[in-house]
Order: structure tokens, then C-alpha cells, then sequence
């Protein structure tokens, strides 16, 4: 399952006390975050060529886009219109392809 990005105050805040000297674990139990969401800012910090202090002109869409902007969208999120290409060549209306929708998640067992 996809997961949600982490909220940029929490990618501030795991920068900041990782740059205290505080391991992942410690970090992730300070901030109630899995050990995984704790490594993953850190490795796109490192990947962006961030370090703490952060540039005070660098505002929390800035460092989002930064972080993400070869990530691309959300995965996980595709529209009615998106769904329809896959299961037809020819565009289908948007009811209709929210029908396909609704039968791909009973089939698959979801309920979102």
C-alpha cells in the first residue's frame, strides 16, 4: 500500500536532532514515527545535498519540492479517467470508469 510523505515539520525535525547526534531509533521514538520514516527524509536530505541549519530563505514548499520532485505524484492516486485507459482504448466516461473503480476494490477486497 502507498504510503503518505512525510509532514515537512517532521523532515525539519528528524534533520535537526540527527544533526544532534541522535540515532534513527531514538528519533523515531521521540517524534511516534516508524524507524522507516525516520531513514527516508534522511536519505533524500543526503540525496538533495541538505544539511542542519536549513537556509532560513528555504520555506516548507521549497524543501517539499526539492525532497519529492523526482518522486513525481503520490502513488496510489489515479482518477476515474486514469482507471478507464486501463481497462478500455477508448476514453470512458467518468461514471463509467468510476464503475470500473468500485468493482476493481470489491474484487481486490478494499473498501476505500
Amino acid at each position: 500500500m502507498p504510503t503518505e510523505r512525510t509532514a515537512i515539520r517532521h523532515v525539519r525535525e528528524v534533520l535537526r536532532l540527527r544533526t544532534a547526534g541522535i540515532s534513527g531509533n531514538e528519533i523515531a521514538r521521540r517524534l511516534n514515527l516508524a524507524p522507516s520514516t525516520v531513514r527516508l527524509p534522511l536519505q533524500r536530505l543526503a540525496t538533495a545535498g541538505l544539511s542542519w541549519p536549513l537556509s532560513a530563505e528555504l520555506t516548507d514548499a521549497a524543501l517539499e519540492a526539492r525532497l519529492f520532485t523526482a518522486v513525481g505524484p503520490k502513488q496510489g492516486h489515479r482518477n476515474a479517467v486514469e482507471i478507464g485507459r486501463d481497462v478500455s482504448p477508448t476514453p470512458l466516461p467518468v461514471g463509467l470508469a468510476a464503475s470500473f473503480i468500485a468493482k476493481r476494490r470489491r474484487r481486490n477486497g478494499s473498501r476505500t
